[in-house]
């Protein structure tokens, strides 16, 4: 061995960096490829010091002591044994270790690259760039351009967008203080971008703009620079060009001087483009032509739609166009204009072109301008229940309140699942790996064949210590071994499914759904029973089972099933506190609990809400699964609760979903649970607890607009689908008025009864907020109908405030709805899908 890896190898062990440096400079490229090999075989991918080994290679040796100290010298060693490899190593061998190499520091970095000056230099800069890594090498790269050594790669601006400057705000603020060049090229290369794979509002969190704006050296060139992509810009993008013209605070002159640009914007593809552009041309005093103010008059923000009125000389077709805003605000200042002035043709036929349209509250006014009074329309609906068996009608109980779900002997089963079917697709579902329990069920079921190569080339020997727990059940089929315990968490044991794949004990996996919504058809689950299968999970598989098929299954099973799946199935009942028979008595129905979800105060003193669960199951995937849905915890952190489970239980899964969302009720977003539960209970299959119910509305109050939409979706399909007969009032009053406004207004949308039931909630909360007020007066202008419950406490309201204003006008407001036969012709239609075979 020559004396230059020794040297490299020495440096590396004793974490010196100018060691390291000095050993590598003047090398020549064969040396380096050789020292390469060296590198490429030490297993530093493992936790550990690096020392000698025997052979005089390298070997990465277990950190017995948890200390700052060794911590850092560990880490030193680990950027050491990287920058070593950037200079020896090929860009194939470097392709391998982007993540790590980017931890790698700057300036020696390119100070070995400088030196060595690979051939394929300009190519390597550009895949860093490009690439997913820790951190952005855009100064490393920089340092390369700076030295005449590569041209700027195509990933060099976008590279700079993402830079992570908000760590350390200080080196942006030298760059921009100290660097003319970066002022030259970079800044308005930086300004101009329009790529996909960067933006300069999502690398503002550094402070861009306030940086720029302070330090700004061609004033004039900056502010066309800003306006000039607008045009074209998503609303999103286009933020941070109008931030930094703000925060420039140009004068009246410098708008004026720019007033063609502007107008132009006020056709651009971005609505908040369009009110900048308007509110700047105001600000400018340049003339702004009638027909020019178009698209401002049909956008969604009301600001821009009152600042465009108020251009207006006249003009009352054009103003006319705005009566398209769903605010009935907007409509009635439009109203008030019309209603000033004499109506010539246009304004007349663009008033009737939007008079369906307008707000209930509304639409009287347009149609005496219009000098027409068109009937009230009266939703009715006639429902004949005389198909509907009799045992069905009394377990939705037609003509009263809808029981709680899950009823007893409503179908469940809804779409199928499809297992996956070869080694083949296993293999492609492995690629973005996540806990799915079809992947478990094929691992499990061809873990017996010949492991594929591209298993083995993904679970290499030794590794193991950092595996998630399917890819443990893929390494136990590999090397048929466990793999190594948890680096962390040494004492959690290997799962049953590990032993199975390491024993090649192939079969199905009991608990895989046969439905979606985590649903098994029992005679699926009898006619896949093993010798292989574990008990717990055969738990897991019990507490899966569909209402359905359970008497043909336990007819077809015969003596030889496990009593726990007999007890299960409706068989005699079974004792003991195993994981299946807990498991078969909760769904048996013979150990009943309750779920109970309250608001008050948790361990911090704020307030959330609280899960408990009466009685706690006892053992098995049952209890592991109630603790989850009260937010234990267990040895990896918070435990992500499966909201399928035990669907026979979802209240469970609605409980912890409940808790979730509370958190997201302020302006922050914590989980997507709450999300996830939300999609389960969308099918019209899916029985929907009360709890159920209880989150969808929640969620309409979510910070998080995914939240948001999908309980507004639960609703609508829950209503029309007949799972929902009321909204719960219980948590009206912790949701903010204009997000459960606007939420409450798009289920509304839906249809007579989602307004209905709307309307009904709304008059049982007795509101005090305007958006709600006004929500309430608009439902009841369009169904003809006025407060019943609310309004004892809408005479409380008095003054000129918004919120006085709309409690009037539904005070003068009387009639009643026929919502029981909406509600009739709902259930019906659950009815006829009981029905179907």
């Amino acid at each position: 061995m020559s004396a230059f890896p020794d040297t490299l190898l020495d440096a590396l062990v004793a974490a010196d960096q100018a060691g390291v440096m000095s050993a590598l400079r003047g090398r020549e490229e064969a040396e380096r490829r050789a020292a390469a090999k060296l590198l490429m075989a030490a297993p530093h991918r493992d936790f550990g010091f690096i020392e000698r080994a025997p052979d005089g290679g390298l070997v990465a040796v277990p950190r017995t002591e948890w200390t700052n100290e060794a911590s850092m010298r560990e880490y030193e060693q680990g950027k050491l044994f990287y920058l070593a490899l950037l200079g020896t190593a090929s860009m194939e061998q470097l392709r391998r270790h982007a993540w790590a190499l980017s931890c790698v520091d700057d300036a020696p970095a390119a100070t070995v690259l400088l030196e060595r000056r690979p051939r394929w230099l300009a190519s390597w800069a550009q895949w860093i760039l490009s690439t997913q890594t820790a951190f952005v090498k855009w100064p490393l790269v920089r340092d390369l351009v700076r030295a005449g050594a590569i041209e700027r790669p195509d990933a060099y601006v976008p590279a700079l967008l993402r830079m992570r400057w908000y760590h350390d705000p200080t080196p942006l603020a030298e760059l921009l203080d100290g660097d003319p060049e970066f002022w030259e090229r970079d800044v308005w290369e930086l300004i101009a971008y329009r790529g996909d794979d960067a933006s300069q509002r999502a690398a503002d969190v550094c402070g861009w703009s306030t940086l720029i704006a302070a330090r700004v050296r061609e004033r004039d060139r900056l502010l066309d620079a800003l306006l000039e992509p607008l045009a074209d810009l998503s609303a999103y993008r286009a933020a941070w060009h109008t931030k930094l013209w703000k925060a420039l605070k140009p004068t009246r002159a410098e708008r004026a001087a720019r007033a063609d640009t502007l107008r132009a914007l006020l056709g651009a593809s971005a609505e908040p483009v369009v009110g900048f552009a308007l509110d700047e041309l105001v600000r400018s005093g340049a003339p702004i032509a009638a027909t020019d103010l178009t698209p401002a008059l049909a956008a969604t923000a009301k600001k821009t739609v009152r600042t465009a009125l108020k251009q207006l000389d006249g003009a009352p077709a054009l103003a006319s166009i705005a009566l398209g805003h769903p605010d009935a605000d907007i409509q009635a200042e439009v109203l008030d204009r019309l209603e000033r002035g004499p109506l010539d043709d246009a304004a007349r036929g663009e008033l009737l072109r939007q008079l369906d349209g307008l707000a209930a509250t509304q639409r009287p006014r347009a149609e005496a301008l219009l000098g027409v009074a068109l009937p009230e329309a009266h939703e009715t609906v006639e429902v004949d229940v005389s198909g509907i068996p009799a045992a069905i009608r009394a377990a939705l109980n037609f003509g009263g309140p809808l029981p709680d779900a899950p009823i007893p002997g409503e179908p469940v089963l809804g779409e199928p699942v499809t297992p996956i079917a070869t080694v083949d697709a296993l293999v492609r579902e492995l690629q973005p790996l996540s806990a799915r329990d079809d992947v478990l069920d094929a691992l499990l079921r061809f873990c017996d064949r010949p492991a594929p190569t591209a298993l083995m080339e993904r679970y290499p020997e030794g590794m193991g210590s950092w595996l998630g727990a399917l890819d443990r059940v893929g390494y136990a089929w590999v090397h048929r071994e466990l793999a190594a315990p948890p680096e962390y968490h040494p004492e959690v044991p290997p799962a049953p499914a590990e032993h199975r794949a390491a024993r090649a004990a192939a079969g199905p996996y009991l608990a895989l759904p046969t439905h979606r919504g985590g649903w098994i058809d029992p005679r699926a689950l009898v006619a896949r029973l093993h010798a292989h299968a574990t008990e717990d999970e055969l738990a897991r598989a019990i507490l899966r089972l569909a209402p359905e098929g359970r008497a043909e299954a336990l007819a077809a099973g015969g003596e030889p099933l496990p009593p726990a799946l007999r007890c299960a199935l409706g068989g005699e009942p079974v004792g003991g506190d195993g994981p299946a028979a807990v498991a078969a008595r909760a769904v048996a129905g013979l150990d009943p609990f309750a779920v109970e979800v309250e608001w008050g105060p948790d361990e911090w003193e704020s307030e959330s809400f609280e899960v408990r669960v009466t009685p706690l199951p006892s053992a098995g995937p049952l209890r592991r699964h109630v603790e989850e849905a009260c937010g234990e915890h267990s040895v990896y952190g918070r435990v992500p609760l499966d909201p399928n489970a035990f669907p026979g239980r979802r209240e469970l899964a609605c409980a912890a979903a409940i808790r979730e969302v509370g958190w997201n009720l302020d302006d922050v977003r914590r989980g997507e649970l709450g999300a996830v539960v939300l999609e389960t209970l969308a099918p019209a299959t899916e029985p929907l607890p009360p709890l159920g119910i209880r989150l969808a509305v929640l969620a309409l109050g979510s910070f998080a607009e995914r939240e948001r939409l999908l309980g507004a979706d639960l609703l609508i399909a829950g209503i029309e689908d007949g799972r929902i007969d009321r909204l719960p009032i219980l948590d009206a009053a912790r949701l903010k008025p204009n997000r459960l406004a606007t939420g409450l207004g798009n289920v509304a949308t839906a249809g007579p009864l989602p307004r209905a039931l709307v309307r009904a909630f709304l008059d049982a909360t007795e509101p005090r907020a305007a958006p709600l007020l006004v929500l309430f007066d608009e439902l009841c202008a369009q169904t003809h109908t006025g407060p019943v419950a609310a309004r004892a406490h809408l005479g409380t309201l008095t003054g000129s405030s918004k919120a006085a204003k709309a409690a009037r006008s539904l005070l003068a407001r009387e009639g009643n709805e026929d919502v029981e036969s909406l509600v009739l012709a709902a259930r019906a239609l659950r009815a006829q899908r009981w029905m179907e075979p």
